[in-house]
């Protein structure tokens, strides 16, 4: 992994938000996040947490959760945002969307992260410093069995946007029907799961570099810009322009 590509896994930063807004995650969001309230509060609702974050509490918030955020201040909230993308989950465990009581060893860990972009060594440092000491009081569920196949399938979509869906099924051994019936045992088919991993791709670019909507709808392979923006907004939401101009948590 070059250094762009690392630094793009990560992205640390403070924002101001207006009272009363409401941000909805039909989809989930790109990164982990962990969200730190500096002033005002924040209501996180998922299908299975209801909670509050009030000023000097943290929120753990899962790359892919669906959820819906609610942010209130007098007059505005500020919070930092430290997202990243490469979770140590060696044990197979699914982290849910919670609230963490800090000590103070953790509080001070947290506010010495660096908030720049592109991040460096002594940011992602003191990033896993922190979950390393929040890991073992964070609540999760056990991960079910995932299907070989489609593993397989995802990696080659990973490894290379363009590939269509008959190449990505060549290369697994199968048929394309016999891909399309893996995913499906998964309540997913392999078009969605690879539009799902090129908007991740392209979050990534929009938030990190200036190239333009055109050049990063070719680089991933969509057949138009128009037909990027489609995509995105279907798994998004949003536009590329809201998504480069305000990236919420």
């Amino acid at each position: 992994m070059d250094n762009s590509n690392f630094a793009n896994q990560f992205y640390f930063t403070e924002y101001t938000r207006q009272t009363n807004h409401h941000t909805a995650q039909p989809k989930g969001a790109p990164f982990h996040y962990f969200g730190y309230m500096i002033e005002g509060w924040a209501r996180f609702v998922s299908d299975t947490e209801d909670f509050t974050v009030e000023g000097g509490e943290l929120v753990y918030i899962p790359r892919h959760l669906p959820y819906n955020s609610y942010w209130y201040g007098s007059p505005d909230v500020r919070f930092l945002s430290i997202g990243f993308k490469i979770f140590p989950d060696k044990a197979q465990k699914r982290y849910q969307l919670q609230k963490i009581a800090l000590t103070e060893e953790t509080r001070r860990l947290l506010l010495e992260i660096p908030l720049k972009n592109p991040v460096d060594c002594d940011g992602v440092s003191r990033l896993y410093a922190l979950l390393y000491k929040l890991l073992p009081q964070m609540s999760y569920k056990t991960k079910k069995p995932t299907d070989a196949t489609v593993e397989m399938a995802r990696k080659y979509m990973e490894l290379d946007p363009k590939l269509s869906i008959a190449e990505i099924a060549r290369n697994c051994g199968l048929s394309e029907s016999g891909l399309y019936s893996a995913f499906r045992r998964l309540g997913t088919t392999p078009v969605d799961a690879r539009q799902r991993i090129l908007c991740e791709k392209a979050v990534t670019l929009l938030i990190s570099t200036d190239m333009t909507v055109e050049n990063i709808s070719d680089t991933l392979g969509f057949s138009t810009p128009s037909y990027f923006r489609r995509v995105l907004k279907k798994h998004y939401g949003k536009t590329p322009k809201q998504i480069r101009s305000n990236i919420p948590l």
